[in-house]
């Protein structure tokens, strides 16, 4: 059998394998945003409504009146109206396909960066699992499993999960850059691609945007401070020149959110404070963070001298920093206060930490080197425990929401 027929099969198990997590990740998602329809009032039901409510030749109207991130509503209309899906049935499915969308984007990011360290066999169930994961669960400190932890999979916000894949993709494309920067590459390609992706992410949901584009200029100001003499102006021009249409949709939503008297939230107005939001729900935010990233965390302390050199992690470091600080500072004042609307920036970056520290330990875990030492052995079987409670406290929750939602 030749090399190119080996490696012929490889893709072929790969991409079958890889269609049966994108129906289970389709699936898990479906059912649930079904089963929250159920429930006397939800988010699902809510932005159905206000899909329902699109007229194509009045958008802008629309926007500026009704929902400032119309994509999730526009699949949903177009269910609706174009294909005659039920309205409910609507809602499950492209909430779906917008998960197996962000499961696809997670599966090329890790095979594009790197990928003869990662076993394609192996990936797919880890992909799939990073779908279901959500932080530890200590009833003695909090009640709430959700509330007051920062949830890197939430089930009942259906533009949370239509964000994800975008974000996943313009992180994965500013790693892509870094990487390739020092290449005389003058390309426009990936950086019209990386502004598309930012412009489809704020339309999706603007809580991305709003932690990454600051941690995005925090990691660019900790570069000039490290390179010094060394700092490519150029590349990073560019790097920020691909933001530009993006962060102009982000003022236009905020505009629209803020600033307009017909809005549906005219009496919201921003506010700062340490937890104001979050100590309603958690008495303590330190160990709501460990119970959140108990196992990103032990990724990162173990790996620190190999990881925090890398660019990527440097990204994420930043992007992470400003999200959980927006999340912890920031709040509306008005009917919109017990939302907490800021930590949905909280919220989709843990999504990112957890797709960058899984992709790392999976390739220590593959990882030959070093093997029978004690290290490795902490690395291994710590990050497999930890893991593994992440894991069934996510299923847990998945099945516990299905369920009590499903026989209300």
């Amino acid at each position: 059998m030749g090399v190119k027929e080996v490696e012929w099969r490889e893709n072929a198990d790969f991409l079958k394998k890889a269609m049966i997590g994108f129906a289970v990740v389709f699936l898990i998602t479906y059912g649930v945003a079904l089963a929250e329809q159920n429930m006397p009032s939800n988010d699902y039901s809510t932005h159905a409504d206000w899909a329902s409510m699109i007229e194509w030749g009045r958008l802008g109207e629309y926007f500026r009146n009704t929902i400032a991130y119309p994509l999730w509503h526009f699949g949903v209309k177009f269910c609706e109206s174009v294909l005659a899906v039920n309205l409910c049935k609507a809602a499950a499915l492209v909430t779906a396909l917008f998960n197996g969308f962000a499961y696809v984007s997670v599966l090329g990011i890790w095979k594009a960066t790197h990928a003869h360290k990662l076993q394609k066999d192996k990936i797919v169930f880890w992909a799939v699992s990073l779908f279901l994961i959500n932080p530890l669960y200590a009833p003695w400190f909090n009640s709430n499993y959700y509330l007051g932890q920062t949830a890197p999979n939430v089930w009942h916000n259906p533009t949370n999960i239509a964000v994800k894949g975008f974000a996943v993709a313009s992180f994965g494309l500013v790693v892509w850059l870094l990487h390739k920067k020092e290449e005389k590459n003058r390309k426009l390609l990936p950086y019209l691609l990386l502004s598309a992706a930012l412009v489809l992410s704020a339309l999706a949901k603007p809580s991305f945007l709003q932690g990454f584009i600051p941690g995005l200029g925090i990691f660019i100001v900790l570069r000039l401070f490290l390179e010094r003499k060394r700092f490519p102006f150029k590349f990073y021009v560019k790097l920020c020149a691909a933001c530009v249409p993006a962060v102009a949709v982000l003022l236009l939503q905020s505009l629209a959110t803020f600033f307009n008297t017909d809005y549906i939230r005219p009496e919201s107005k921003i506010r700062i404070g340490w937890g104001t939001v979050l100590y309603q729900w958690t008495p303590s935010l330190f160990v709501s963070f460990l119970l959140s990233f108990a196992f990103p965390l032990f990724v990162f302390v173990l790996n620190f001298k190999k990881l925090i050199r890398k660019e990527e992690i440097q990204v994420m470091l930043c992007y992470e920093a400003a999200a959980w600080l927006e999340a912890v500072l920031l709040y509306e004042e008005g009917s919109a206060f017990g939302q907490a609307n800021f930590t949905w920036a909280g919220l989709l970056s843990a999504f990112i930490v957890w797709c960058v520290m899984l992709y790392y330990f999976i390739v220590e875990l593959y990882d030959s080197e070093g093997y029978g030492t004690i290290r490795k052995k902490v690395t291994v079987y710590g990050g497999i425990l930890l893991f593994a409670g992440h894991l069934l406290f996510g299923v847990i929750y998945w099945y516990r929401l299905f369920s009590q939602v499903a026989r209300y």
